[in-house]
């Protein structure tokens, strides 16, 4: 039911901005499932595509089967065949409370992520950049993950990163404002968007500034 609001939540946005949907369905669901969810889009902006990752895929954890999803979207995708295309990859399940904020385009060498402090991680629920420099950066990302050793989908998306953006080949923004996610995790079950976290939100927003301008001149 989470991804049924999810779907209906973003083909509303996207019908209202033009853009295009595209959902990767990997559980073996009936697609047909999703019609109601997705009715305020025309069939020609919305793609339901299939795909199940392979054992070994899976045996390194839950992110190498994401990354490979996103690969497969990126072959597959009739969006995504255009270089310029934008891409912002959301978790199926959340739905971003100020996407109209967030969501929005971003220049061909640009990669829109929100880092953990010490960079080593990227929160992987909401990150943007164009199919091309996706397809650049962060392809077969999945061969890197192995959750079994700590090392997940978003520490291989700032390892992807750290160099090209050091040598200002790239640029990595932070969202401005920050995603206002919503929903309920399916990896800790923790429920964005209730009254203990967006309290715990509010909060961090000017510390989490603060300490983004601090990092960056302050060594250690």
């Amino acid at each position: 039911m989470q991804y049924l609001h999810a779907f209906g939540f973003w083909a509303q946005f996207c019908a209202d901005r033009g853009s295009q949907l595209c959902i990767i369905e990997s559980s073996g669901a009936d697609p047909t499932v999703f019609a109601e969810a997705l009715s305020a889009l025309p069939t020609a902006q919305v793609e339901v595509l299939r795909h199940s990752p392979d054992t070994q895929t899976l045996a390194r954890g839950k992110g190498a089967a994401e990354a490979e999803l996103i690969d497969f979207a990126l072959a597959e995708s009739r969006f995504l065949s255009e270089p310029t295309a934008q891409f912002y990859k959301v978790t199926g399940r959340l739905i971003v409370g100020n996407a109209e904020e967030v969501i929005v385009p971003v220049s061909a060498d640009v990669v829109r992520a929100r880092h953990f402090l010490d960079r080593t991680r990227v929160d992987m629920r909401v990150v943007g950049t164009t199919a091309s420099l996706w397809r650049e950066l962060l392809a077969d990302m999945g061969r890197d993950v192995n959750e079994n050793k700590s090392i997940d989908l978003g520490n291989v998306v700032a390892a992807r990163l750290a160099s090209p953006a050091i040598m200002k080949q790239i640029q990595v923004e932070r969202f401005n404002p920050r995603p206002a996610i919503r929903g309920q995790s399916g990896t800790n079950g923790r429920t964005y968007g209730s009254l203990k976290h967006r309290v715990s939100e509010a909060f961090g927003l000017g510390v989490e500034d603060a300490l983004a301008r601090f990092a960056g001149w302050k060594s250690i």
